[in-house]
């Protein structure tokens, strides 16, 4: 009986349980208390990561304006150097290594501590700064800051250099500055005794690298500047009628002629400028690339026709259907991509827009006898691949604003405008292509290329416009006129040519003139600043 008691018996039983549950609970206990510890010092971690590098980015601030005032500074003080010096001395002075040494004898010598920051957490903030001179071409200063805490319990040694003080908790960051070393005062015209120029350049009617050439009755009606070339008057009775931007002894008048005073007031409108070259904008190649990815257009019959058929399109039958119009009205709202292009027999395409900026993709556009209105408020943007051609009394975008059409071409073959009567209210972007504009045209827009020649002959009328073409001679004829601004490596004027300075364009220039002598009158039109980045 005793054996069976003992086999029963369950006493003690409640007592591991409850010793069980208490080591459980300690040990949930501890892991989480272990949890929240971990937790907080991950916290404590992010929060004192983050704010050193806000210190870190406060530091470059505050050096980046230090660096600003001393850009300015240098600026100044190389600026009444020239002032001071007499003009025939002024070439005998680099006056860029001037500016350069005046920033780089101003810079800090060793890392610069900038601690004045409220303390955070028992700790105070500093940032050690290092400004530099990265490279003198292009000219440009690195500075590079370090932001760190130090510990509240010790004062900051203010005796060690910053560097010595960095904590191994600590974050860097950099930026660049460019420094624009083309000089304004360098390019400003003055009368020679090195006081400030009695005479700004205006905006020009002719900016070339090269030569001017104007023979016959050619005539410029405003101001001229070439960087490395001559002014020739002497084949002839051309004329500027303005200032002249080049040297005295490269300026070639004829000895005979209507009498001395024009020659000699030519000659006394001579002034002495320093060129900025104007480059061409990108030209849009992603644009032309991205369209093979655009699938074939839709087939499309009107009165039918059949206008859209194979990816071509084709609007060139001359017949009417009974008492309608030739006018053919179509919707554009969105990138399409022709093979070719076609639009002739006084046949009129109004193309509606709405207030969309389209881009129309061909391989060969044509119009002979043909016409195309820009219907709405938008843009249409027409990109040639191969060949573009108008002629034959062609009307473009008559009714519509100059700034709503856009050709580029990306053809290698010539452009030829000289056909009778043909009439352009756009602008014109050619990537390399030569250009031709004669008979009765009537253009009216920019022209932007880079091509080698572009010739302006005949009749042709082109107003308000921008030409820039700076690996172009440009070669203006006959009785080509011109209003506007052109920029060329080279102007040979001829016959009755006359070229009027204007700079009320009816489409803003990609660049302006006025932009290739930008006012440095302050040190943020000296700098351009990278992205700042963490180290």
């Amino acid at each position: 009986m005793k054996r069976k008691y003992l086999q029963r018996n369950s006493h003690g039983y409640t007592f591991m349980i409850a010793l069980f549950v208490i080591v459980l609970i300690a040990v949930l206990g501890l892991g989480l208390m272990l949890t929240t510890s971990n937790t907080l010092n991950i916290t404590k971690h992010e929060r004192n990561d983050q704010s050193i590098f806000y210190i870190a980015e406060a530091g470059l601030n505050v050096e980046k304006k230090a660096v600003y005032t001393l850009v300015n500074n240098a600026y100044d003080f190389t600026r009444n150097k020239h002032k001071q010096t007499k003009k025939e001395d002024r070439d005998k002075i680099d006056f860029v290594r001037i500016f350069i040494e005046q920033i780089n004898d101003g810079l800090p010598d060793q890392p610069v501590s900038n601690s004045s920051f409220e303390p955070q957490f028992n700790h105070h903030p500093e940032a050690c700064v290092k400004v530099t001179m990265e490279s003198e071409s292009p000219l440009a200063i690195k500075i590079e800051s370090t932001g760190f805490l130090n510990s509240s319990e010790k004062p900051i040694e203010i005796d060690k250099e910053c560097t010595e003080r960095i904590s191994k908790h600590h974050r860097v960051v950099e930026q660049i500055l460019e420094v624009d070393v083309n000089l304004k005062f360098l390019t400003d015209t003055d009368d020679g005794d090195g006081d400030k120029p009695v005479f700004e350049l205006p905006n020009l009617a002719v900016q070339t690298s090269g030569d001017i050439s104007l023979i016959g009755s050619a005539t410029i009606y405003g101001s001229v500047a070439t960087s490395i070339g001559s002014v020739f008057l002497n084949n002839g009775n051309g004329n500027i009628t303005e200032k002249i931007g080049v040297d005295a002894n490269k300026l070639y008048t004829p000895d005979w002629g209507p009498g001395p005073n024009k020659w000699t007031t030519i000659k006394n409108n001579v002034v002495h400028v320093k060129v900025s070259e104007i480059p061409l904008p990108p030209f849009p190649i992603d644009e032309f690339n991205s369209s093979s990815a655009l699938p074939e257009p839709a087939p499309l019959n009107m009165r039918n026709k059949q206008i859209i058929s194979n990816g071509n399109f084709t609007l060139v039958d001359g017949s009417k259907d009974g008492n309608k119009s030739n006018v053919y009205p179509l919707n554009f709202t969105q990138e399409i991509k022709f093979k070719s292009f076609k639009v002739s027999n006084d046949n009129l395409l109004a193309l509606n827009i709405g207030s969309n900026n389209v881009n129309l993709f061909v391989d060969t556009f044509t119009l002979a006898q043909g016409h195309i209105n820009i219907v709405g408020s938008g843009t249409l943007n027409i990109f040639v691949k191969n060949s573009l051609e108008i002629t034959n009394g062609s009307k473009v975008n008559l009714t519509g604003n100059t700034n709503q059409l856009n050709f580029y071409y990306a053809g290698s073959n010539p452009i030829n405008l000289t056909n009778s009567d043909v009439k352009i209210n756009g602008s014109l972007n050619v990537q390399s292509a030569n250009l031709s504009l004669g008979g009765s045209l009537g253009f009216q827009g920019n022209i932007i290329s880079g091509g080698s020649e572009i010739v302006i002959n005949g009749h042709s009328n082109s107003n308000s416009q921008f030409i820039l073409a700076p690996n172009a001679n440009v070669i203006v004829g006959n009785s080509g006129s011109i209003k506007g601004v052109i920029i060329g490596k080279s102007l040979s004027g001829s016959g009755n040519a006359k070229i009027y300075y204007n700079d009320d364009f009816v489409v803003p220039p990609p660049f302006p003139p006025s932009t290739s002598k930008p006012d440095y009158s302050d040190p943020e039109h000296l700098i351009t600043e990278e992205s700042m980045v963490e180290k």
